[in-house]
Order: C-alpha cells, then sequence, then structure tokens
C-alpha cells in the first residue's frame, strides 16, 4: 500500500469494495457560488463549539491566503503521481471517465503546472485543538472525526466539535480536493496529515479507494506526522498556541474573498461577534471584532440594500424591546424586537451565537425583524441534535430517537406558541381574529415544515394558526371586483383559506356594470365619452381583508401587470341576493406605511401602484359593522 517509514500520498486499497468516482454527496453539497459562506459557517461554528474552558477572551478565527511553489511543495509534486495513477485507471475503454472527472483531471494538472499554488490557511485560537491523535483511528476522538472518517459526528453536548458532514465545506472550496489539518491539542500532543477526495486509482497493479491520506506509513498502518517526523510542508505551520489550521491547498480564489469571508461571518455570526465570543481576521490587518462591528457593517453594506441578515442584526443591535422567554428553563431564550416599515416580517433564530433559519409571519400591517437567539444550554443542544449538516434549520424528523424527537418537537412547539404570544402584544395585534393581507406569508414556508401523511399530529416547527373573521352579509350586494370573501375562503370556494387565486377578471378585461341605487335609479360612474377616461386595470393578484377586531379596517394588496397611476378605489358592501348598494364612506386610509387622504367621501385616490410588486393599503371605513366588501379599482387619465 505504502512505504514503510515514507510519508507520501497513500490511497488505500479498494479490495472487493465499490468503484469510487469523484462525487461526493457530502462535497457537493457545499459547492456552487456560497461555498466560501458555507466554509465560513463551518469552520467558525466548529470553532465556537471547540472553545477551550481556558479561554478568557474572544476564539479567533484567522484566514490567511499564500502560495506555494509547486516543484518545491512535496505534497503537490507527489500528486501528480496520483493524478496519473487516477487517469490509468479511467482511461480503460471499458470504464471511460465522466465528464466531471475528465474536467476535474484537466483543471487540476493545469493547476499544479503553474509555478505556485494558492492555498488558504484558516486557523482558530483559544480552542481546545484536535484531541486524540496518538490513538488509533478505530477509537472515537476529534482527530479521527476530522481526519480519517466518513459519517461520523463526533459530537460533546450543546458545544463541543461535531465534524460529520460539514468537514467537507473545505474540500468544496479547493481546486484539488485536497485540505491538510495541523493541530496543537489540548493533550499536548502535535499532529499533521493530508485528505484528498479524489477517485479510485490504479496503484502497482490494484484498484484503491476514492480518499488517500498524506501521512506516514507505519506497520500497514497510516499515522499522521509528528514533531519527530522530518516534514518541510509541516514546518511552514508551526503553531506555538492551542487550536487548529485547516490548509486548503489549490484554493479556488477570487478577487473578494476576503470581503466574502468577512461578510459571511457578520451576516451569520454577529450574535457571538457582539458578544465578545469571536473574531474575525482576514489577511494580515482586516480584524473584525466586537469593538468595530458596526462600522464595519457600515462600510460593507449598501443602506438602500440591506441583506435580509442586516435586518436581524439591527435588531438585536438596536432592539426596542428585548423579551425573555422560557422552554426547557428559565429565560433559555432572548427575544430583540424593531418595528420599522423596511422590515419583512421576519424572525432570524440564532444557536450558539449562529444564524440557523428565518421564519415570515406578518402580524397585521406592522413591519417588523426579531432577532431569536437561544441562550440555553439544554435547549441549544436539543435544537443542534435537529440540525442537518448545514446547520440552516431545526427538524425533529432528524433524529432517529422518538423519546428524544418528541422532546426536540415538544421544546419547538413551546418556542412556537410563546413567540407568538409575545410578538402579537408587541405589535399590538389579536392574531386569532384577523387574516394578514398577504395570507400567503402565513403559510409554511415549504412542503418539509407539513406533517407526513399518516405521522403523529406534531405541530411544525413555528407553523402560524389562521383565523377567520365572522363578517355580517348585508342584504344588497355591490358590484363584484375584488372581494374579501375570496381572501377568507369561504365555503363557497373550491379551496383552502389560504387561496391564492389571481383576479378572475384578469383575462377577460371586462368592466364591471355601473352602480345603480336600490331604487333602479341613475348609474354612478362609468366609461363613457369625453375628455376623461375610465379604465379597469389588469391586476396579477388582489386581496381585501379585515385585519382586527375593529369594525371598518381592512388591508387591501393589489399587484398590477404594469405600473399604474390615477387609480381610484372605492368599497360596497356585499350581499346576500346580488342587488347593488351604496359605496362606504372612507375615514382614512395609508399606501405602503404612507398616510394619504381620500380623494371624497367615498372614494379614495388618486394612488399610484407599482408593477409586479404587493402594494399594500390600510383602509378604514365608516361603518360599525363587520361586513364582508367589495372593492372596485378604475384609472383616469386625460386622453390623447
Amino acid at each position: 500500500m505504502g512505504t514503510e517509514g515514507k510519508i507520501e500520498w497513500v490511497f488505500p486499497p479498494a479490495g472487493g469494495g465499490d468503484v469510487e468516482g469523484l462525487s461526493s454527496q457530502d462535497t457537493e453539497a457545499f459547492r456552487g457560488e456560497h461555498k466560501l459562506e458555507n466554509l465560513v459557517r463551518e469552520i467558525c461554528q466548529n470553532s465556537l463549539d471547540a472553545r477551550s474552558p481556558h479561554c478568557a477572551g474572544a476564539v479567533k478565527v484567522t484566514f490567511r491566503l499564500d502560495h506555494a511553489k509547486a516543484d518545491d511543495c512535496e505534497p503537490l509534486s507527489d500528486y501528480r503521481r496520483i493524478l496519473r495513477e487516477c487517469r490509468e485507471y479511467w482511461s480503460d475503454e471499458n470504464r471511460p471517465p465522466d465528464s466531471k472527472l475528465r474536467d476535474f483531471l484537466g483543471s487540476s494538472e493545469t493547476l499544479l503546472s503553474q509555478q505556485h499554488v494558492p492555498y488558504l490557511v484558516v486557523s482558530d485560537y483559544g480552542t481546545r485543538g484536535l484531541t486524540g491523535s496518538r490513538k488509533s483511528v478505530d477509537q472515537a476522538t476529534l482527530w479521527s472525526a476530522l481526519t480519517h472518517s466518513s459519517g461520523v459526528s463526533q459530537k460533546e453536548g450543546s458545544s463541543g466539535g461535531s465534524f460529520g458532514i460539514g468537514k467537507s465545506a473545505p474540500f468544496a472550496c479547493s481546486g484539488l480536493r485536497m485540505v491538510f489539518y495541523n493541530t496543537f491539542a489540548e493533550d499536548k500532543e502535535r499532529a499533521f496529515k493530508g485528505v484528498a477526495r479524489l477517485a479510485a486509482t490504479m496503484h502497482n497493479g490494484e484498484r484503491t479507494r476514492g480518499i488517500g491520506y498524506y501521512a506516514r506509513y507505519s506497520g500497514a498502518e497510516l499515522v499522521p506526522i509528528f514533531p519527530e517526523d522530518d516534514c518541510v510542508f509541516r514546518d511552514v505551520f508551526n503553531r506555538n498556541e492551542q487550536g487548529t489550521d485547516i490548509i486548503i491547498l489549490g484554493f479556488e480564489e477570487q478577487e473578494d474573498w476576503y470581503e466574502v469571508i468577512e461578510k459571511a461571518a457578520i451576516e451569520n455570526f454577529f450574535v457571538a461577534i457582539s458578544q465578545g465570543k469571536l473574531e474575525i481576521q482576514t489577511g494580515d490587518t482586516r480584524i473584525l471584532n466586537s469593538a468595530n462591528l458596526g462600522s464595519r457593517v457600515d462600510k460593507l453594506y449598501d443602506p438602500s440594500d440591506l441583506p435580509e441578515a442586516i435586518e436581524y442584526y439591527q435588531a438585536f443591535r438596536q432592539a426596542d424591546s428585548v423579551h425573555m422567554l422560557s422552554v426547557c428553563n428559565v429565560d433559555d431564550v432572548k427575544i430583540y424586537l424593531k418595528q420599522g416599515k423596511n422590515y419583512s416580517n421576519k424572525r432570524g433564530f440564532f444557536r450558539n451565537g449562529m444564524f440557523i433559519h428565518s421564519k415570515k409571519k406578518n402580524f397585521g400591517l406592522k413591519h417588523y425583524a426579531a432577532t431569536v437567539v437561544v441562550t440555553g444550554k439544554e435547549l441549544g443542544g436539543l435544537l443542534k441534535e435537529a440540525e442537518p449538516a448545514k446547520h440552516d434549520k431545526w427538524d425533529p424528523k432528524l433524529i432517529t430517537d422518538t423519546k428524544k424527537q418528541d422532546r426536540v418537537s415538544g421544546a419547538l412547539k413551546v418556542l412556537q406558541n410563546k413567540l407568538r404570544e409575545f410578538l402579537e402584544k408587541e405589535l399590538k395585534n389579536e392574531a386569532k381574529d384577523y387574516i394578514d393581507a398577504d395570507i400567503s406569508d402565513w403559510l409554511p414556508d415549504s412542503a418539509d415544515d407539513l406533517p407526513a401523511a399518516g405521522s403523529k399530529p406534531v405541530p411544525a416547527p413555528f407553523a402560524p394558526e389562521i383565523g377567520i373573521t365572522q363578517s355580517k352579509r348585508l342584504r344588497n350586494p355591490a358590484k363584484r371586483r375584488v372581494s374579501a370573501k375570496k381572501a377568507l375562503g369561504t365555503a363557497d370556494d373550491a379551496g383552502s383559506p389560504g387561496n391564492k387565486s389571481t383576479n378572475p377578471d384578469a383575462e377577460a378585461h371586462t368592466p364591471p356594470k355601473a352602480l345603480r341605487d336600490e331604487e333602479g335609479g341613475s348609474e354612478g360612474i362609468a366609461p363613457g365619452q369625453g375628455k376623461k377616461h375610465i379604465d379597469y386595470p389588469s391586476l396579477k393578484g388582489q386581496r381585501v381583508v379585515p385585519v382586527s377586531q375593529t369594525p371598518g379596517t381592512y388591508s387591501v394588496i393589489l399587484e398590477p401587470e404594469k405600473d399604474l397611476s390615477g387609480c381610484y378605489l372605492s368599497f360596497t358592501p356585499l350581499g346576500d341576493d346580488n342587488s347593488p348598494d351604496a359605496p362606504l364612506a372612507i375615514k382614512s386610509y395609508s399606501i405602503n406605511g404612507e398616510p394619504a387622504i381620500p380623494v371624497n367621501e367615498t372614494e379614495l385616490g388618486p394612488v399610484s401602484l407599482r408593477a409586479n410588486t404587493k402594494n399594500k393599503l390600510e383602509v378604514i371605513l365608516d361603518n360599525s359593522e363587520r361586513i364582508v366588501v367589495d372593492l372596485t379599482v378604475e384609472t383616469r387619465g386625460d386622453q390623447s
């Protein structure tokens, strides 16, 4: 398999095992345009989890780019041999390489033909390091879990490094699929080792596995490179402080790599950074810590185009109110709430200082951002068990132990209910007596949030409750243009209460009949001759729904196919016998959060509506009963 005592690349024999190709589901999960962001999340999460009990300040993670001279770097020059052996195996006419492997071999050989090859060194300080390097790989240690295991996770409580498939993130950033590990651990051991994820090769006439190791071959075993061994490349990364280095050889460099990494750290770890638990350094001089976090955010982000994560950052740093919740233990969740018309009505959830996922839910017409931080150790440990490799959601179904699965489901249900109660109170609404105008915001984010057929009725995490207002029908109806009845999903509506159907009149574009009074008298506004032109615009989507217990308050959402100006809206009660009635008087209204004045007693406008945008209006009608109303939308303009 290898030369006794020699340090080199060794790909173990496959024996009778499967033929291994290049594609690795673990590595592929972290590739794509966000591979650097994935790297930051995985590295910083593991470093925070591996915090040493003797660390008095922040865990520090540094990102440094350097270059190795290809001909003088033994791991790189020896890797050329491995690539040749890989080509030898896959050149058989009965076993041609697929396009992905063929492209990889070509690009790797091109990279190794360059004089200098880039590598990224990611180092952490204030951590425990990777203990257990002197033990056999058959023993469960942090060292073996990271460097010599597949699909194995070594966990230690609510924190504790867990090197599951998330350890694949560094490989996704290497054009050679090559990563080295260097550690100075709390057990006082130092160790160094390389891992390459390639494909099956042909070595001395024998097929090998697709994963190889840069290590010392000793007694039919691959052992790490220790201080007593001679290794020039290892000596480049000599450590004096406890912690771990991850060296990504063949780093797929991009011009703004340091800014991408810094932004990823801010957006995913601003809680840990703000609390003084994490410090980031990119290059030799760019520092990100609790002292300069605010100034770095101001410098890196355009105020007119802020990502969702900065909403949570602003809520955390400039909260209007802060509240503690008790889920598993007293005060084990902390909520930071900020209100403002530019916020997107979302809650961001954080564990151990890291962003996990977000959920959207409206509470009437008030816009907000909420940062929900899990602070309790027991709750944090439970939720960590329910996280997938990317740590981007809490899913109890990932837990095989049914008792623990029920505990996590129960904890999420308690968190959901208490969080909803707090937000309803703070945002001055009673959720069970209204439906938000954009009903889709109330529904689960995806089918994954719904229980599977035949499963136990465990509530989906953070699924909102939808209440339906009981509205009184008047004797006389109005012309039917946009109806609250449709938004409420009444019994004659062939769909769910969350019906999202578009304007039923949009395709025909047929103007409604003009209003007549109850006695059959004169018509109201109708298309006709003259200098003013009246039109009934085509709308992609529309809603009219009551939004609180107070009669007369309605929310309207209109989404036109093109920009509209000169729009006028009127509201008419919808009766049971389909006969018309007079429009209702309008007390006041606002559009997209800005107050405005009705043009007359029964009509509001002129209103401008943006195309392909949910234009939101809040309307207060002069009516003492809770009723279902119809809406007429007209546009008027001078004829050319």
